[in-house]
């Protein structure tokens, strides 16, 4: 006999099970409690076994993937802040700046000093909704021409309409 264990159908059913649930974003904790693991680490292997059994992803396959979580949460709050719903705006802000790090575009944009405190750059309170929906727009607009996001439905421009 040799000193490797064997693991059977179930076992590798589990580790495929654990590798679907962390690609859903789920985390280790979520993902043994779930699948049945007594504890994050054993996820954590799971995960880290089937990645090996698999066609080991790449740097750039984790990146789209987590390109197309940001656009299916843009998408969901797209035409709110086309409306000028402030909330909606401030999250397709934080959405488009997590693209922004996410693609390495940070360096190319102009970045605000930090506060005193240390916090990250926000938008001044002078800054107007319109001001922000025509940002957004004009990233997207990039954006979408790189096919990294899908173009904006017909009628949700709103830079036309001041």
């Amino acid at each position: 006999m040799t000193a490797k264990r064997t693991i059977t159908a179930a076992a590798c059913s589990r580790q495929e099970r654990a590798l679907e649930l962390r690609k859903a974003g789920l985390s280790y904790e979520e993902i043994a409690e779930k699948v049945g693991y007594s504890n994050r680490r054993s996820a954590h292997q799971a995960v880290t076994s089937a990645l090996r059994k698999s066609s080991r992803e790449t740097t750039e396959e984790v990146r789209l993937l987590e390109l197309e979580r940001l656009n299916r949460l843009l998408v969901s709050v797209w035409s709110s802040a086309l409306k000028g719903d402030e909330k909606s705006i401030d999250r397709a802000l934080k959405i488009l700046e997590r693209r922004g790090k996410l693609l390495g575009l940070d360096g190319l944009s102009n970045q605000r000093a930090p506060s005193r405190d240390g916090a990250a750059p926000r938008s001044t309170p002078k800054e107007s909704p319109d001001h922000d929906i025509d940002r957004i727009a004009s990233i997207l607009a990039v954006l979408a021409e790189s096919g990294l996001v899908p173009a904006a439905p017909e009628g949700t421009d709103s830079a036309e309409d001041d």
